[in-house]
């Protein structure tokens, strides 16, 4: 049985009608869920029910000019369609003219054209001529751009992006005459068969490829002899069962063209049901080593370069285990490592078999069988568990034992600082770390007590800050106080729920060429605040999976396993002194209170190395509580100072977060399918 959704019945003012025609629907909605659709529902006499689903703006903003129907007995509105909370102000209805309408859905689209490229607002379905003909379509299209709109369903999502007209098979044959640098590929499948490339789904999908340039090896054939004559340097591992697109090959060889050094290549995928028809699209990050030690995302189909891999080795293996030969030599795991390349797009169908779980389950046996092996081989230490049925979790040991500076900033707000400290020092199981509590001009008295109680303590340091907050500066000015090798950023708003937190971030931390490690933040009713960062999606920066249930697994599992990110949030961050020493620290010029987080896992980034989510921890926290929110004018204006430099400093970033997908939705980081992808067909001129 569903929930029901929680709704508002809507009434008239007393002594008049609901307005006819043209009614702008104004108000202010703030929300944490997961089902971000809100709606009004027409009750109209007779018995019929009308729905309009309303755009809303990231901020919550409500202002939609809608149609009201005739005959309107009942109005609801329904803010969301999940469990979660919500927040209401100045909602209303105000009737408009003809002429008011009109000028309002030409503003929207005046400002749509101004802010977005024009292939994207062609890509999404707006023509000049809806103008004169079609306002309200080109108005109901422009709303899709607003962080919160409507879901496309992916059948719908299909016709529009993922179909091959006669032009583009013209245009792509056309690049294959032309472009005699494009490289021959050889295909084995992967399975049960003893004959390569022998089932039907695969075979369909090769008689219909537009590229021909390729040929079917067997097993049999991978000896010395054969890749000391070959041809090519390119092997397409195909699992059985999988059926690739016709122009997949096409794709694959040209990015191999424009990558001839990459190890290895691959593209998203979805599913066949049992009806033949597509489904539940699999829209992959780029290449994250920790991701893939939590499940193989990569899928059914890759190319690998063989000048890196010994062919032999594939005679018996799986692609799990063939990446796993190359995950070492890879970037970023090592940052002088080689490169691994994505195509975001839809290459290639797996059958959804009936019995796939278990299939899934028998395979990550196989797997953690492969992985214990290979941390064995490399003498890492972790112990690996099922997780979730399907996904793997790995928590590393800890070396050497390094002494953690937890540095807290504060201005008194004692409730929350005492509580945070006093998790810290009781909840934490690993002893070797010192507390550096920043005094940023605090002013009661119970705080003062407070200090001198804690400073008592031998581990327990305060320090004061006694000019205007700036938060970068204040962790900055804290590092000259700190002892330890390792930094962690703490908020003072936090509360250490894992007693095994700085074990398990620290384990984490000290893997191959990792420079910053954040977790999992819970807000006090236990769902999700922050599960890492996307950068770019819902404008700067915006957290994952906010509003989920604690144990939600998320799309791909992605709100419960470890994986690289862009950034993670500096309420609890580790990252080694000398990482951050070399950085500068945080910047302390530029962003004085918000995206200094981000920034620096971004510096961290451009230096090559790598920025780990790990949600094996989790704290409480009362996000922004210290500092209040961004709601007076010289906060505002400060607000839009930083965002305009991150957007200045990072803006070849925000445009394509190499860990969400230029498929999904870019108004907010829902992993939801984008109304206009950012994809760049390779036929196609930009």
């Amino acid at each position: 049985m569903e929930d029901t959704p929680a709704y508002f019945k809507c009434y008239a003012e007393s002594g008049t009608k609901w307005p006819k025609r043209w009614v702008v629907v104004k108000g202010l909605l703030l929300r944490q869920c997961t089902g971000y659709d809100a709606k009004l529902v027409f009750k109209l006499k007779g018995g019929k029910t009308f729905t309009y689903k309303l755009p809303i703006t990231l901020k919550g903003k409500i202002f939609e000019v809608v149609h009201f129907p005739a005959n309107i007995e009942k109005i609801y509105f329904e803010p969301m369609s999940s469990k979660g909370r919500f927040q209401m102000q100045d909602f209303q209805f105000k009737s408009i003219s003809w002429f008011e309408r009109n000028y309002l859905m030409s503003k929207r689209l005046y400002l749509l054209y101004k802010s977005q490229n024009q292939d994207v607002i062609y890509k999404a379905g707006i023509r000049w001529h809806q103008f004169i003909f079609d306002l309200s379509k080109a108005y109901e299209i422009a709303g899709r751009f607003r962080a919160y709109s409507p879901k496309i369903e992916y059948k719908e999502w299909l016709k529009l992006f993922d179909q091959l007209n006669h032009k583009d098979i013209f245009k792509i044959k056309r690049l294959i005459k032309k472009n005699s640098q494009l490289p021959e590929i050889e295909l084995l499948e992967l399975g049960h068969q003893t004959e390569a490339i022998s089932s039907r789904a695969i075979q369909n999908g090769l008689s219909e490829q537009l590229y021909s340039r390729f040929k079917i090896v067997k097993k049999s054939d991978l000896s010395y002899e054969f890749y000391q004559h070959r041809n090519t340097r390119w092997l397409m591992l195909v699992e059985e069962g999988c059926q690739l697109r016709p122009h997949a090959l096409y794709w694959f060889a040209h990015q191999a063209c424009l990558k001839p050094n990459a190890a290895m290549i691959y593209s998203d995928h979805d599913y066949i049901d049992e009806n033949g028809e597509r489904c539940s699209p699999v829209l992959k990050p780029e290449w994250s080593p920790e991701f893939f030690l939590s499940q193989n995302f990569i899928g059914g189909v890759l190319m690998v370069n063989t000048d890196y891999l010994d062919l032999e080795s594939c005679k018996n293996l799986t692609i799990y285990a063939v990446i796993l030969r190359l995950f070492s030599r890879l970037k970023p795991y090592q940052s002088d490592g080689l490169e691994v390349c994505r195509i975001p797009a839809l290459l290639f169908s797996k059958p959804l078999l009936a019995n796939n779980q278990k299939r899934l389950l028998a395979e990550g046996v196989q797997e953690t069988e492969l992985l214990t092996k290979f941390f064995n081989k490399h003498e890492i230490i972790a112990d690996i568990s099922d997780y979730h049925l399907i996904y793997k979790k790995i928590v590393y040991a800890v070396k050497a034992r390094p002494l953690v500076s937890i540095i807290i900033p504060t201005r008194d707000m004692l409730h929350h600082l005492e509580r945070c400290v006093e998790s810290l020092l009781t909840k934490t199981s690993y002893d070797h770390f010192e507390i550096i509590i920043v005094d940023n001009q605090s002013e009661e008295l119970e705080t003062s007590a407070y200090f001198a109680k804690v400073s008592a303590l031998q581990n327990v340091n305060v320090v004061e800050y006694n000019k205007p907050f700036n938060y970068s500066a204040i962790n900055n000015y804290a590092a000259k106080y700190c002892n330890g090798e390792v930094f962690c950023l703490l908020n003072n708003d936090t509360e250490v729920i894992s007693p095994d937190w700085l074990e398990v971030m620290l384990g984490q931390l000290q893997q191959s060429n990792v420079g910053a490690v954040g977790i999992k933040l819970l807000f006090p009713d236990g769902t999700v605040q922050h599960a890492g960062d996307a950068v770019g999606p819902g404008g700067c920066a915006d957290h994952f999976f906010s509003g989920f249930e604690e144990e939600q697994a998320g799309y791909m599992g992605r709100a419960i396993v470890a994986q690289d990110l862009s950034a993670v949030t500096a309420a609890c961050l580790l990252t080694q002194r000398d990482v951050f020493e070399s950085l500068n620290g945080l910047d302390e010029r530029h962003l004085s209170v918000a995206f200094n987080d981000v920034d620096y896992c971004l510096r961290v980034r451009e230096k090559g190395m790598r920025v780990v989510f790990t949600p094996y921890v989790k704290m409480y926290h009362h996000e922004s509580v210290s500092r209040g929110k961004d709601d007076n004018p010289e906060k505002i204006a400060r607000a839009k100072k930083e965002a305009d430099y991150i957007r200045s400093r990072w803006g070849h970033v925000l445009k394509n977060d190499p860990f969400y997908n230029p498929n999904l939705n870019y108004a907010r980081p829902n992993f939801e399918l984008s109304r206009y992808p950012m994809v760049k067909k390779p036929w196609l001129k930009r």
